[in-house]
């Protein structure tokens, strides 16, 4: 039986089988079942859960909430021993190039076993993902890469102290000598299209090779709701309760950043509430990939008085009862900006920073045109701007504008299009 859109009484259901790496691939497949569904298409979806794979951030909230059902896949399932080495040489460890055809085998027997029509995943950049794309190859699966999100890696990440660079030969070495599996640019590995998030990304696929055939700007699914959000928040200056929401980030769970810079910033934010006055309230919320305990080991030994909200709740939740937001770098910078907050960056020096790249993710934030605070007074001034209704709304650079994309509230209906595109064509359909 053909899968078709817009005529119920033909249709079969469409058997998606989805990778999630982070938790907002979740919501951006329940918006893109939810866009089938409006086209007369149900979704059988299968979601395997990779996230537990993560050795570096074991921590992982998010929930799925659409029709289909979730595969938590454990590193036993997959034939991966515990290791403390980095991902590369714990792979290697494991059986490196043997081993990763066992997990593109292990890839195949779920596809097969649901019959699976297309392949939906955000990206190829870890071994887990690419042997789910290997595998759609080989069952004549067509995949389609749709990011959840902005900042869309592509090529190779680089960091800038001797001791990557070395490490990053080394195994540049291993896959040459064919001990450890390649892994290709991300979006390269063989997609039948590429939902680009701006047509900037459509443009920087395109140069790296990629058929402009197969690479469609669609912007991001998980958008859709919040535009629509956006415009019935209101303006109205906040009265009573003066709420800060800060957005945590992991990097200092995770080395990559000193301890005392983050407890320097907490006090930042502490301390210029406390200089606007009144009844004010300090909301922190948990990033998916860290936990309510990782936050109070730094919060209560420094004496910040706050309130932690679960990443679990929806964003547009914590924002509606903000006052003003403020946070370090991140895509809920970017979404509380979409909602209409006055969202501010919290300074952070090169110096605090293990790893440069990460610095210069706070500098890419200023350079886009979120105001970048370091100091008691200047954070003061602004929230007293917010309190008064002072407040002028976000300016939308170039920038930003390439990490956005479209924001016509209709994302998740276009990707919705690519899957069946794809799918008929793989069945012999039009």
């Amino acid at each position: 039986m053909p899968i078709t859109a817009n005529s119920p009484a033909q249709a079969r259901a469409l058997r998606i089988a989805c990778t999630i790496s982070a938790a907002a691939g979740f919501e951006t497949l329940e918006g893109v079942e939810a866009a089938l569904a409006e086209q007369n298409c149900e979704a059988q979806s299968v979601l395997y859960d990779l996230r537990g794979l993560n050795r570096r951030a074991p921590v992982q909230a998010g929930a799925y909430r659409g029709p289909g059902t979730v595969e938590i896949v454990t590193p036993g399932e997959i034939g991966r021993k515990e290791s403390r080495l980095p991902e590369h040489l714990a792979i290697l460890a494991n059986g490196g190039s043997g081993w990763f055809r066992s997990l593109v085998a292990f890839a195949e027997e779920k596809l097969r076993r649901q019959q699976t029509d297309v392949l939906v995943q955000a990206s190829d950049r870890t071994y887990y993902e690419y042997a789910f794309l290997c595998a759609a190859y080989a069952c004549g699966i067509p995949a389609v890469m749709v990011p959840p999100g902005p900042f869309t890696v592509l090529g190779a990440e680089t960091q800038k102290g001797m001791a990557w660079k070395s490490y990053a030969s080394a195994i540049g070495l291993l896959r040459f000598a064919g001990l450890l599996p390649r892994l290709p640019i991300n979006g390269l590995g063989g997609y039948a299209r590429i939902a680009a998030a701006s047509d900037h990304y459509r443009r920087a696929w395109i140069e790296l090779g990629v058929d402009p055939a197969r690479v469609v700007t669609t912007g991001i699914v998980r958008y859709d709701k919040l535009t629509r959000l956006a415009s019935t928040r209101s303006s109205d200056p906040r009265t009573g309760r003066f709420r800060i929401l800060l957005l945590w980030q992991p990097f200092v769970e995770h080395g990559r950043l000193a301890r005392s810079a983050l407890v320097r910033a907490l006090h930042l934010a502490q301390d210029a509430a406390r200089a606007v006055g009144g009844d004010h309230e300090l909301v922190i919320r948990c990033h998916p990939r860290s936990s309510e305990d990782d936050i109070r080991r730094i919060t209560e030994p420094e004496s910040i008085e706050c309130v932690v909200t679960s990443s679990n709740r929806p964003i547009e939740d914590d924002v509606v009862e903000a006052s003003v937001v403020l946070g370090f770098y991140s895509s809920a910078m970017l979404e509380t900006a979409l909602l209409g907050a006055q969202t501010l960056g919290l300074a952070l020096m090169p110096e605090d920073f293990n790893e440069t790249a990460e610095f210069e993710k706070t500098e890419w934030m200023r350079a886009v045109g979120f105001p970048m605070v370091s100091e008691v007074a200047d954070l003061a001034g602004r929230m007293r701007s917010v309190a008064q209704g002072r407040v002028s709304g976000m300016t939308w650079s170039e920038g930003l504008e390439n990490e956005l994309g479209p924001r016509d509230g209709h994302a998740a209906d276009r990707v919705a299009s690519l899957l069946l595109e794809v799918s008929r064509a793989a069945a012999g359909g039009t």
